[in-house]
């Protein structure tokens, strides 16, 4: 059911694009009901319907006690302890993550693009399901991390890192996020955007070659090395096991637009100013996936922390064709075929048998 009814609002939102220079007023209103509506599905998502979701309850059930395995930040403590004061249905919590997240994303979208709801079809085609609904403390760092996006390209740091904080504050890996400050926003000139796009061919050639030594020197490093020990041990949890493909049709689908996105580099910046260090985030991600890999889970989420900047950026595909409804499609299309590998995740499939992002 909850497959059907985001299949229907991604319809419902994929037809509001085309009238959008239409809507004047009516914009905010629905902009606001489509998070809403958004925020209900993530918050009263059916247990079971994900492995995460069987896992929170079961912290939650057992009131945070300290033998439950789980290491967990202390938001999310704080948070479970004040919802139980009010039920103990663990959907109270999922619709309080929902509320944060979904919320400041929606604000964060506003404040990246131009366009209204494109960014809305990339959101709900995948990194909705993924993160809102599955990895839900993660989903309030992504949100963090692009309302960092603005401040961070206008050279407002010190604001930038205050927001990184806070995300932190609900899920510990924003010490990741560290690349992001030495980033800028200016244009890339021929050479840079070769230096960036060698990023996916250094980062497999890395992944064949190197990314053992490259992970011994990255154990090192607190917080980080815990994590990839975790993970390298399957503690997390019961599923992070199996290996990840870094040829998987999807990886290479994402890698085709990456190349597309950084050869249109001129007609996306004169529509959206913020596409250089977006692209440069994205690069890291790109670079971090492949390289990253001999640790699984630990590649599929750095990447995917990195990858969030890719709700704006493919919504940006829209300048690269005319007339506008032509683009516009595009969008449509390349979003379709992220919501296939999506869905099978809450146990719905569309076409190709589904899959899933390994």
């Amino acid at each position: 059911m909850q497959g059907v009814i985001v299949i229907l609002i991604f319809i419902i939102t994929s037809l509001i694009v085309f009238l959008e220079k239409y809507l004047g007023r009516y914009k905010l209103p629905i902009y606001v009901f489509l998070g809403l509506s958004l925020i209900l599905v993530a918050g009263f998502r059916e247990i079971g319907v994900d492995a995460d979701s069987l896992v929170y309850e079961s912290i939650y059930n057992s009131n945070m006690s300290a033998d439950n395995g789980v290491e967990m930040e202390f938001s999310f403590s704080l948070l479970a302890s004040i919802m139980h004061l009010f039920t103990d249905d663990v959907h109270g919590l999922f619709l309080l993550y929902a509320i944060l997240g979904i919320t400041l994303k929606f604000i964060a979208f506003r404040n990246l693009s131009v366009s209204w709801f494109m960014p809305v079809i990339v959101f709900i085609s995948y990194y909705f399901e993924y993160h809102d609904c599955m990895e839900i403390r993660t989903s309030i760092l992504s949100a963090f991390m692009l309302l960092a996006i603005k401040p961070l390209a206008e050279g407002k740091k010190l604001y930038a890192l205050l927001l990184i904080i806070m995300g932190g504050f609900f899920h510990y890996s924003a010490i990741m996020l560290i690349p992001l400050f030495f980033l800028s926003n200016k244009p890339m000139s021929i050479r840079q955007k070769i230096f960036w796009g060698l990023c996916v061919p250094v980062g497999y050639l890395l992944h064949f070659g190197g990314s053992s030594l490259l992970l011994n020197v990255s154990s090192n490093i607190p917080y980080i090395g815990e994590r990839i020990e975790t993970y390298q041990n399957g503690a997390i949890w019961n599923i992070l096991e199996g290996d990840l493909n870094i040829f998987a049709p999807l990886h290479l689908f994402m890698i085709m637009l990456f190349y597309y996105l950084l050869f249109f580099q001129d007609v996306i910046i004169e529509n959206n100013k913020y596409y250089p260090i977006m692209m440069k985030i994205c690069a890291i991600g790109m670079f971090a996936f492949p390289v990253l890999s001999i640790v699984p889970v630990f590649a599929q989420r750095v990447s995917m922390q990195y990858f969030v900047v890719n709700i704006i950026l493919y919504a940006t595909l829209q300048y690269t064709l005319k007339p506008k409804w032509v683009g516009a499609l595009f969008v449509i299309a390349v979003s379709f075929v992220l919501l296939n590998y999506s869905l099978p995740e809450i146990g719905t499939h569309i076409f190709w048998g589904g899959g899933d992002v390994n």
